[in-house]
């Protein structure tokens, strides 16, 4: 085969098909592979993410059964006790949901109205009677 019968022009429309076609499914096979890594990433962050919560929550947690072992030992609740509570469980806004929010604002109200109604003489504290409110305080 003489080199001046091949016809240059075709066999190089030829390669450049051929490549073409190479990289053209050599670049979805990347492109699949990085989706890939790209949806691995995404699971690793949430995970580092729901574990940097871990921390803050067990902190919310501890305290707060720390104020219920502090009650449970004593029958009895304290102003100091209730405000070193939600002192200590004032990130549970931003950590948990509204149902955890409500619990803990809700306890924290029933551990001020049973702290103020011990204060009360014992006639007193058979009557249901309101803590008193600090609306005013804050306009003061």
């Amino acid at each position: 085969m003489q080199l001046s019968v091949i016809d240059w022009s075709k066999v190089l429309t030829f390669v450049v098909g051929i490549s073409t076609v190479f990289f053209g499914v050599t670049t979805f096979f990347m492109q699949r592979r990085q989706a890939e890594i790209q949806r691995q990433q995404a699971v690793t962050s949430d995970r580092t993410f729901r574990l940097s919560l871990f921390e803050k929550r067990m902190a919310v947690f501890n305290a707060f059964t720390k104020f219920l072992a502090g009650i449970s030992q004593t029958a009895n609740v304290t102003l100091p006790q209730t405000f070193a509570m939600l002192s200590e469980t004032r990130d549970h806004e931003f950590l948990f949901g509204p149902e955890v929010q409500d619990f803990i604002n809700e306890t924290y109200q029933r551990g001020v109205a049973l702290g103020f109604s011990r204060t009360l003489p014992l006639p007193q504290r058979n009557t249901p009677q309101e803590p008193p409110s600090c609306a005013g305080i804050a306009g003061s």
